[in-house]
């Protein structure tokens, strides 16, 4: 399969925690060069493009398909989806956003377009992993405008009860942003916790590169040919598949790291929390995100901070 090949062609580096700090930015950035991907399509099964340009400042992140221009912003959120994060606008649907967002929002790029075909975004191995390094290579430049930042100044819980779900956000100094995640989940995966900082984490060698994971038991023949309807890139064998997979024994397919689950859950929740648009100065506890508290999460920081 391809999309096996091409995750084999960007190694994980040998050491994840010794990572040189980066420098607290309080100024927009965008790309610095224009690039394109090519990648697999949700959509046709076949190979798309999107390519990336850099946008003037305070202009966001805008998706163009073909004449609609579709910002990643909250209104567009289409609440239909489920277990991923689609935008829709005018009839026009760009599927399973997260983990481009998450990567351009992780790599600190605030401005770009990104023009894509009817089939969509290109997609690879369900991580961020290629979105991050283009925009690694591509560069990043600094603009002539201040970050549109919102500053926790007083602590406060964010809940589903039914659910067991509750964030709780707490002041952080300067612009720092803290997230620590839990993702609890039944075996294999487990309670399993992550922290990342803006600003001293490199989110390419700590987040990007974790993969999407699903729960298939292997005596349900069915399961994995209906998550196959959905992709049909992926392979007959669970066990081949770029996807992480897991009966309730033990995973399927192999992980990069125990706590890769715990990672792809805080990739997810960057790339949905990128969509409230402005960056977040303070402390995020999280206790089991997803994307529908991810939604629920944004519609409450609107709720207090609407005026900021």
């Amino acid at each position: 399969m391809v999309a096996l090949s091409l995750r084999a062609s960007l190694p994980l580096p040998e050491n994840l925690h010794n990572m040189e700090p980066q420098r607290i930015r309080n100024k927009e950035f965008t790309i610095k060069t224009p690039f394109s991907l090519k990648g697999f399509s949700v959509i046709s099964q076949k190979i798309c493009e999107a390519i990336f340009s850099p946008s003037e400042p305070n202009s966001g992140i805008i998706f163009r398909m073909g004449r609609e221009i579709i910002p990643a912003d909250y209104r567009y959120i289409d609440k239909n989806s489920s277990h991923t994060t689609n935008l829709v606008k005018n009839g026009k649907i760009i599927r399973s956003v997260e983990h481009l967002l998450g990567a351009i929002w992780g790599m600190g790029v605030d401005n770009i377009v990104i023009e894509i075909s009817e089939d969509g975004i290109p997609f690879f191995d369900f991580s961020a992993k290629f979105y991050a390094q283009a925009i690694k290579n591509a560069g990043i430049i600094q603009q002539n405008q201040p970050r549109n930042y919102i500053f926790v100044k007083n602590e406060f819980k964010i809940a589903i009860p039914q659910d067991d779900r509750y964030a709780i956000f707490s002041p952080a100094k300067d612009c720092d942003l803290i997230i620590d995640s839990i993702t609890d989940l039944p075996s294999p995966v487990g309670n399993q916790a992550i922290q990342f900082i803006f600003g001293e984490d490199d989110f390419l060698t700590k987040i990007a590169w974790a993969r999407s994971f699903i729960r298939t038991p292997l005596d349900d023949d069915h399961k994995w040919q209906r998550i196959r309807k959905a992709y049909p890139l992926l392979p007959e064998n669970p066990v081949d598949s770029p996807l992480i997979v897991y009966d309730d024994k033990k995973y399927i397919t192999r992980v990069d790291f125990k706590d890769e689950p715990a990672r792809h859950k805080l990739l997810d929740f960057l790339g949905d929390i990128s969509l409230f648009k402005k960056r977040i100065a303070g402390k995020i506890f999280l206790y089991k995100p997803g994307h529908k508290f991810n939604y629920k999460i944004i519609t409450e920081l609107l709720k207090r901070y609407l005026t900021c």
